[in-house]
């Protein structure tokens, strides 16, 4: 197994879930929500948790004016030697609202990000700047909802042992999502999104190493046009609750190695998410939600030849016969949360997912075979509880909340089943390598790439509170993680690390009420797009 492939596996595997559109590792503040209830929780049943549409804040947001604070930690350390690990220090300074609930509102943010990537004596690091802005309004009938959305990111790597430096920055998300009310039951919602990042190392910074050159891997990306259409029904109360979205993409991405323009790689992406929940009353004292969720994506990938300065969409010569793959996958959910009064709610969730890769027989080195997976499974089970309505709770004012969580999960995972995130680990790349090769070859050897398997476990536990009726609130969060990597091309390859996140949230509500949600702090994430 490479270095790059196993830092890949580490710094990717880790990320994804097979029902949810959010991280579960808190490397990211916008990738953070509730770690676990990906399918179970009814706060998530809206435009702006499923899919990333902003105009779910008109639906979800009762705060005028709001600041929120918050920091974030991680870091992943090898089981055997603390000489390969990831870790990541995330700051939120600040993340601003304003607005009037169900009519308009403007969020801002800020924020830092500081990834470093360790392999033995190397280190590589890069502090990304973080910003963006969302907007969202519509018409007094409701039946014309528009929304704005563009997040952003920029930092430059730098590296212990050498001079080389990397700038990386892009788009996470920027779109324009039109929308209507069609009943107080059902919205719909239409959108067109672009992302684009760029990554170029700056091997003149260093003259020792224009030797080395062959190690320069300069690449760029670009999804254009991503559209797509949601539906979002039910509300606050009503016994069900669904929502849906479809999605086209399609991806360029262009790369330079060995000082020569590598062949661009543009995929063609469908990918469709239903999920849905019901409320059934048994009696006055048990309440249980059953849950239902279905997701489906398939990609194809064709390699074309390049001319110039090998820049995405305008300098692709030909289509390379032969050079053509796909990739494809099935997942689906079941869970289901029981509430006992307003003392407790326990739930669980499974769900799986298969992954299949298949190659044009003509594509250039294609192996012998392309190893098997035989699926892949996540298993959570968990309580939340406000501790301050338990009976046996004395003395609480009635002006402070205070909510405990706790979850179990284990995730199992494949590099290929979510290769598009919006992660700063994705950004921090090794400039040179033991074996001389660039890191984003893996891309045109996708078999090697779905050879890397993960397992991931991780305890979670979580406490917040509201004082002087919902004007403040704080949120800590503490996940321990042990995670596995496995090769399907390689029976002996193993690498086991352990680690754990925290994070901490600190929020004022200046006007209006603080949303009872899951996500405190719910910023527009970007759908999978599969790579």
């Amino acid at each position: 197994m490479k270095v790059w492939m196993i830092l890949f596996c580490a710094g990717v595997g880790a990320f994804g879930q097979f029902f949810a559109q959010r991280s579960p590792i808190l490397t990211d503040i916008d990738n953070y929500f509730d770690p676990a209830r990906a399918l179970t929780n009814p706060a998530t049943y809206n435009e702006l948790d499923h899919n990333g549409n902003p105009l779910g804040l008109l639906d979800i947001e009762q705060r005028e004016v709001s600041l929120n604070l918050a920091y974030r930690h991680f870091h992943l350390t090898n089981d055997t030697t603390d000489d390969r690990r990831l870790s990541s220090n995330a700051f939120r300074l600040p993340y601003l609202q304003i607005g009037k609930p169900g009519v308009a509102i403007a969020q801002f943010r800020y924020g830092l990000s500081l990834a470093d990537c360790t392999w033995v004596d190397e280190t590589q690091r890069i502090p990304l700047n973080r910003f963006g802005f969302t907007v969202a309004g519509q018409s007094s009938s409701k039946r014309f909802r528009i929304g704005l959305d563009a997040q952003a990111f920029v930092g430059r790597q730098n590296s212990d042992d050498t001079d080389v430096t990397r700038f990386s920055g892009g788009l996470n998300s920027s779109g324009l999502y039109m929308g209507s009310e069609l009943d107080e039951l059902v919205r719909i919602g239409f959108y067109g999104r672009v992302y684009g990042m760029a990554d170029t190392l700056d091997g003149a910074v260093n003259p020792a190493l224009k030797a080395t050159d062959r190690n320069r891997d300069l690449f760029g990306q670009l999804i254009l046009p991503l559209i797509g259409v949601d539906l979002d029904v039910g509300k606050e109360d009503f016994p069900y609750l669904a929502n849906f979205n479809f999605d086209y993409a399609k991806k360029h991405f262009v790369s330079n190695f060995l000082n020569s323009n590598q062949d661009a790689i543009v995929s063609d992406s469908l990918t469709f998410h239903f999920k849905n929940m019901a409320s059934i009353v048994a009696n006055d004292f048990i309440t249980v939600m059953p849950a239902f969720n279905l997701r489906f994506f398939s990609t194809n990938h064709q390699l074309w030849e390049t001319e110039g300065d090998n820049l995405p969409i305008v300098d692709y010569k030909e289509k390379r016969s032969g050079h053509t793959f796909r990739t494809r996958s099935f997942q689906f959910g079941i869970g289901s949360s029981v509430g006992l009064t307003n003392y407790a709610t326990m739930w669980a969730e499974y769900g799986r997912a298969n992954l299949n890769l298949e190659v044009n027989d003509d594509y250039t080195f294609f192996p012998d075979s392309i190893p098997e997976n035989n699926g892949y499974n996540r298993f959570g089970i968990g309580f939340d509880s406000p501790v301050h309505q338990l009976p046996f709770i004395k003395n609480v004012p009635a002006s402070i909340e205070i909510y405990f969580k706790f979850a179990y999960v284990l995730m199992q995972e494949n590099a290929l089943l979510n290769t598009y995130r919006s992660d700063q680990f994705t950004s921090v790349h090794r400039l040179v390598l033991d074996n001389g090769l660039g890191t984003q070859t893996w891309r045109y050897l996708p078999w090697e790439t779905i050879a890397c398997e993960s397992s991931l476990h991780n305890t979670m536990f979580g406490a917040g509170a509201t004082f002087l009726d919902k004007k403040f609130a704080v949120d800590l969060h503490l996940g321990i993680l042990r995670q596995k990597h496995t090769s399907l091309a390689d029976d002996d390859f193993e690498e086991k690390y352990k680690g754990i996140e925290f994070g901490i949230d600190l929020t004022y509500n200046v006007f209006g009420e603080l949303a009872e949600r899951s996500d405190e702090m719910s910023p527009n994430e970007s759908p999978d797009i599969p790579e």
